[in-house]
């Protein structure tokens, strides 16, 4: 009961509606997964590095950073078909958790063989693939169709200022403490999103429970006036044809 009719698809939606908070909390998550996955470029050599600790060869050290891109590839068909069953949410949400909890673990895991932040940092690649076809997915349902470019361009900026926002904090973390610190950051802050992005986010504007009815006539009017768009052609056509 939340919106009575579509009359209201014209009107601007509210400067701070859902769909604001929405967006600020995906390209929030898209940040903090490029930066997850950036990590391990920018600590795994140098004289405090991981390899350099635990005396990796090149071979090792290719072995790991390669990991993760096995798994990225891997998951994008299948996590948009987890999307499917269990709705973007919730797949985001469980993706996040997997990546995070298996960031966590590279530090320590990192003292029994190479072979486990081998396996972990394919655990996170399997978990961030679905990432982007989730989310565009996503965009689809909750922004009007001239306002997807600009969605997509705020998840593109998101993910490089993420990978800038690394490469400038990472050193820090470094000087301050050492290389596990960074695993532990990073990760960390996407258990914390997690938490943000259940209350944020919605399979779809229907289902949120804080949207409301200028808000949702808005996007709903974009989809009436493009079907009219399409049906348009159509009437002219067989009007030809009869005539």
């Amino acid at each position: 009961g939340r919106a009575d009719s579509d009359s209201g698809g014209d009107r601007p939606p509210p400067r701070c509606g859902v769909r604001a908070l929405l967006l600020a909390a995906i390209c929030a998550g898209v940040m903090t997964q490029t930066a997850l996955r950036s990590v391990p470029n920018l600590v795994m050599n140098g004289e405090s590095g991981m390899a350099n600790e635990f005396n990796w060869d090149n071979a090792e050290r290719g072995a790991i950073l390669a990991a993760f891109g096995w798994g990225y590839t891997l998951t994008q068909i299948p996590g948009g078909a987890m999307s499917q069953v269990l709705g973007p949410r919730l797949t985001l949400f469980y993706c996040v958790v997997l990546g995070s909890l298996a960031g966590l673990g590279v530090p320590e895991g990192s003292r029994l063989s190479f072979i486990v932040p081998l396996a972990l940092n394919f655990i996170i690649g399997m978990a961030q693939g679905p990432v982007f076809p989730v989310l565009n997915g996503m965009l689809a349902k909750w922004l009007r169709p001239d306002e997807m470019a600009r969605g997509n361009a705020l998840m593109g900026s998101a993910w490089n200022m993420g990978q800038v926002i690394q490469y400038l904090l990472s050193p820090l973390l470094l000087i301050f403490h050492s290389w596990p610190l960074t695993y532990y950051f990073y990760a960390s802050l996407g258990l914390v999103w997690c938490f943000w992005w259940l209350r944020a986010a919605a399979d779809s504007p229907e289902e949120h429970p804080r949207i409301t009815s200028a808000e949702l006539g808005y996007i709903r009017g974009a989809g009436n006036r493009r079907g009219s768009l399409q049906e348009k052609p159509q009437l002219q056509k067989d009007g030809g044809a009869g005539g």
